[in-house]
């Protein structure tokens, strides 16, 4: 049995407030992007009641990692004049080209299509390219391979349901093989 406590938030894909640059070279010493595209002081506050900016999101990840940080490949938006000239999620994604994925429908990548699993370690699915690049900075901006309680979780999920997956692809599993899955 599985215990495990799980607290989301729900909270600005965009944050509503000013953006740093990230990583902050002070508290993510470790860490080199050189286009992330800046920060961004006024923040995206004219999205803070647009219901297609917002999204549930593990709390740590929220408040730990993704608080004041939103960093993008392309260029960031001049804040519109009224909110009736907003520029909504999807048109914003095709311009600035966040690294972070839209949570919400089809308009983004899936992110099982960036990122995959060797083990306990999240891995780009893709070698090179934008693809690779936009995992590997997903990845070190949540720390999926930083923190010692994910690894400890992951390895607890292989080895509950490992072995019924791999009996699965070997063509051998039985029912209870497959109840588990």
């Amino acid at each position: 049995q599985v215990k495990t406590t799980l607290e989301h938030d729900l909270e600005h894909f965009r944050p509503k407030n000013s953006v740093q640059t990230w990583p902050d070279p002070v508290i993510h010493p470790h860490l080199s992007y050189s286009r992330t595209g800046g920060g961004y002081p006024s923040g995206y506050y004219w999205l803070a009641y647009e219901l297609s900016n917002y999204a549930a999101a593990c709390k740590t990840c929220n408040s730990s990692f993704k608080h004041i940080y939103f960093p993008v490949a392309g260029t960031r938006p001049t804040p519109p004049v009224s909110v009736a000239n907003t520029v909504l999620p999807a048109a914003l994604n095709r311009s600035e080209t966040p690294f972070l994925c839209y949570p919400l429908g089809s308009i983004d990548d899936d992110p099982e299509d960036l990122i995959t699993f060797d083990a306990t370690m999240a891995i780009p699915v893709h070698a090179s390219g934008p693809k690779h690049e936009r995992a590997m900075l997903i990845i070190d901006f949540f720390g999926l391979n930083a923190r010692d309680h994910l690894h400890m979780e992951r390895a607890k999920m292989i080895s509950m349901f490992g072995p019924s997956f791999e009996n699965q692809v070997r063509g051998f599993a039985n029912q209870a093989d497959l109840n588990v899955i």
